[in-house]
């Protein structure tokens, strides 16, 4: 999730075994010291034969408190699989993925 007015943005990676990370950046790759808000958080995880769906219930105080304007704001969805397979919700024309650049999120 990606603040329009300052560049900053919040990674959340999640795992289909139930982990999760995430991390708040000031701009391109740059990481902030800020901490990221844990309490209130869910992972959950479903698997089947041949499908994982994992889901993050995050509190939306927490990305409000950060500064996440939910009609302003962009954000991009991507997954990475065994193969690799890269998934992204933005067209990423460049050689190899990168999921940080500030055009991908929407």
């Amino acid at each position: 999730l990606r603040r329009s007015d300052t560049g900053e943005y919040q990674e959340f990676n999640l795992s289909p075994y139930g982990a999760w990370w995430s991390a708040i950046f000031r701009g391109y790759r740059a990481r902030s010291s800020l901490a990221v808000e844990q309490s209130g958080v869910v992972c959950e995880v479903a698997r089947e034969k041949d499908e994982y769906r994992t889901l993050l219930r995050y509190p939306r105080a927490a990305l409000e408190q950060f500064g996440i304007d939910w009609n302003r704001d962009g954000c991009h969805l991507t997954a990475v699989a065994d193969g690799p397979i890269y998934l992204s919700s933005a067209p990423d024309r460049s050689v190899a993925p990168d999921f940080h650049r500030a055009q991908c999120f929407r």
